[in-house]
């Protein structure tokens, strides 16, 4: 365990250091913020208090989602060899890489919330322990959403022209933006295939959970961890098999 948090560590500082991803977490962040602003003001509705919120969720999962593209940078590097070949297991190798970028990922919230702060908007917080609750649940999502796409980008070389595909498809259908009535069911149905599906909710909107909102959130994050360790031992296998793991590779 305490290799492992060594190793995160270690990550984490890498992350806070390259200004890629540091500029990725602040572009993502205020881009979407300010496109919320001129339509909110252009429509009248600058009060939504949920306008913030939507740019620091899509912040989290922008930064999230560059451990899966950095497994190919990784590659490129020639250092996914060493990264994997460890004391550790390799699923905990590739958790060490995915939690820091998911933990950086949480700047945006103090981020858009100053920013929101400043441009007047309403950055109210009803249960201050509800949201830190929802944000906790929403990291630990999109920690075991991660590992998953990660897991599968050992096998390609060309993890880096795959990141962009997944990151908004998955925040579509995961409802951070509001979908026309007869796509609904798509977002109800991701309650229980997408773990990022209802932490988003909770922070987007004003209703309440319940029991079976647990359970969805519960029921998909066993859902896509188990898929993840099932999948990722297969596919460590055959990228050592076919000589992934080291050089680019094409």
């Amino acid at each position: 365990m305490k290799n492992f948090i060594e190793i995160v560590a270690f990550h984490l500082k890498l992350f806070s250091r390259n200004s890629y991803f540091v500029w990725l977490m602040l572009t993502s962040t205020v881009s979407l913020l300010l496109l919320q602003y001129l339509a909110a003001y252009a429509g009248g509705t600058l009060d939504d208090p949920y306008l913030w919120r939507r740019a620091a969720v899509f912040g989290l999962w922008s930064c999230g989602t560059t451990a899966c593209g950095s497994i190919g940078f990784q590659r490129s590097q020639g250092t996914l060899l060493y990264l994997l070949n460890n004391r550790i297991s390799d699923q905990l190798s590739l958790a060490a890489v995915v939690i820091p970028a998911a933990s950086f990922g949480l700047l945006p919230f103090p981020l858009a919330y100053l920013l929101g702060s400043i441009m007047g908007l309403n950055v109210s917080i009803a249960s201050f322990l509800a949201f830190v609750g929802a944000v906790l649940a929403l990291w630990i999502g999109a920690v075991i959403l991660d590992l998953a796409i990660a897991g599968i980008f050992v096998l390609t070389p060309r993890a880096l022209v795959y990141e962009d595909i997944v990151t908004l498809p998955i925040l579509f259908f995961s409802g951070l933006f509001h979908l026309p009535g007869k796509w609904m069911i798509v977002e109800k149905i991701g309650h229980f295939v997408i773990p990022i599906s209802l932490p988003i909710q909770w922070l987007t909107s004003s209703g309440r959970f319940s029991f079976v909102d647990l359970a969805a959130y519960f029921f998909s994050l066993f859902l896509w961890g188990a898929g993840s360790i099932i999948l990722s031992r297969y596919l460590f296998r055959e990228a050592r098999k076919s000589g992934q793991l080291g050089g680019i590779g094409l």
